[in-house]
């Protein structure tokens, strides 16, 4: 078990964060683990626009001595800081009690008849309700075995681990480059003389003849037609160029460049040791209602069972309206009109006494209940006393040494020894 006294936890504040320290003492052995709390800064993408120093705290420790008063019980008692208790049975008896009552039973006196003249009439029967009477049985217990439990168990501890601490800067470095860009290339224009050879129709003398008309010498010709070529010119102006052309177009292209300068350093990573813890567990008694109980109420030790069970009331037999004698009972009842007789009640059973028209009989009954005296505990069917025993608990001195842990930026302190562990941090 754990001393309450001597094992705590501490938060300490540092200049960057805080340390919580939890400290078990348990078994006569001391162990301990120390977390750093504090915020660190981190970069998204690798791209920070903010370089943050950092510095090196060193670890040292000092033997610390501590005595404590250490409490415990006899076997049997339970410890409650400085006292010891225990439950001690002193008495025990039954918790049966039975109780003796009276009570009057009352019925109606028989009327009878002498002489004059009797006429058998019809019984009437009606069938009466069936009751449903609730019945309780013995409750029924065992001894459950408890088994075993297996419980995985960790615990904090911490190891030294490497890691860069280097620093790192990054730089933009951009290079001209260039690319294809389509463009509309230029257009020009020129007119020139362009000539062509046409032909047009153009006449002429043929087929000429001469003789004397009249003594006079006379020519005569035909008309003839003939294809003369001619040149026919005009300016035809071209135009040239026009399209897509390329052209190289500069662009610049830029990368960040990291560069890392620094070394190796140390800091302590906590990590889970774990082992698993197989308990026994004690055997637990049981509480059940046998076969033949339909429901239960309660539970544990206070478990009641029971059964619903039908009874068949039978039947109810009566005289009708214009009856004034009967004889018998139940299904023995004779109902008769009788006419010109003498009338007079009668108790037909003789431990009742007759008083007017009813007859009286005192009743003597016992009941049973389980009841405990005052301070007594009910169990079962058992009244048990019990008184609480406390006495001191027995008190012993113990004398711890360990060793109290703390950073410092500084490389010596008074009255510490150097770990020689190093750790990094952001400064503020």
């Amino acid at each position: 078990s754990c001393n309450q006294y001597d094992s705590y936890v501490s938060i300490t504040k540092t200049f960057n964060g805080y340390e919580l320290k939890t400290n078990l003492v348990c078994n006569n052995e001391t162990d301990y683990t120390i977390k750093v709390l504090g915020c660190n800064n981190f970069c998204e993408e690798k791209e920070c626009t903010k370089t943050s120093a950092v510095i090196t705290e060193y670890q040292f420790k000092k033997l610390v001595s501590k005595s404590s008063t250490v409490y415990s019980c006899p076997s049997g008692y339970t410890k409650s800081g400085k006292t010891c208790t225990k439950t001690k049975l002193v008495d025990s008896k039954t918790a049966v009690v039975t109780k003796t009552e009276s009570k009057t039973d009352i019925k109606d006196a028989t009327l009878m008849y002498d002489g004059g003249t009797k006429t058998l009439l019809s019984t009437i029967s009606k069938k009466n309700a069936d009751t449903v009477s609730k019945k309780y049985v013995d409750t029924l217990s065992k001894i459950v075995d408890g088994g075993t439990s297996t419980e995985k168990v960790c615990t904090t501890k911490y190891k030294t681990e490497a890691y860069s601490c280097s620093t790192s800067s990054t730089e933009k470095v951009c290079t001209t480059k260039y690319k294809k860009e389509a463009y509309t290339c230029p257009t020009s224009t020129k007119t020139e003389k362009v000539c062509t050879t046409k032909y047009k129709s153009e006449a002429y003398s043929c087929n000429c003849s001469t003789k004397y008309v009249g003594g006079v010498l006379k020519t005569s010709c035909n008309t003839c037609y003939e294809s003369v070529p001619y040149q026919s010119c005009e300016n035809v102006t071209t135009q040239t160029g026009g399209g897509t052309c390329y052209k190289d177009v500069p662009y610049q292209s830029c990368e960040n460049v990291t560069s890392t300068t620094g070394g190796t350093c140390y800091r302590d990573v906590a990590y889970q040791s774990c082992e698993n813890v197989t308990t026994t567990n004690p055997g637990t008694k049981v509480y059940y209602c046998p076969s033949n109980a339909t429901g239960s109420e309660g539970s544990g030790s206070n478990l009641k069972c029971y059964y619903y069970k039908t009874i068949d009331n039978g039947y109810s037999y009566s005289c009708p309206s214009n009856a004034n004698y009967s004889t018998g009972s139940g299904s023995s009842l004779k109902c008769y009109k009788v006419v010109d007789g003498t009338s007079y009640y009668k108790c037909t059973d003789n431990s009742y006494t007759l008083k007017g028209s009813k007859c009286y009989k005192t009743i003597l009954g016992t009941t049973t209940e389980l009841k405990c005296d005052s301070g007594y505990k009910l169990e079962g069917k058992m009244c048990k006393l019990y008184e609480k025993v406390k006495v001191n608990a027995t008190s012993s001195k113990s004398n711890k040494t360990y060793y109290e842990y703390k950073w410092s930026t500084q490389t010596s302190l008074s009255g510490w020894t150097s770990t020689g562990k190093t750790r990094t941090v952001e400064a503020k």
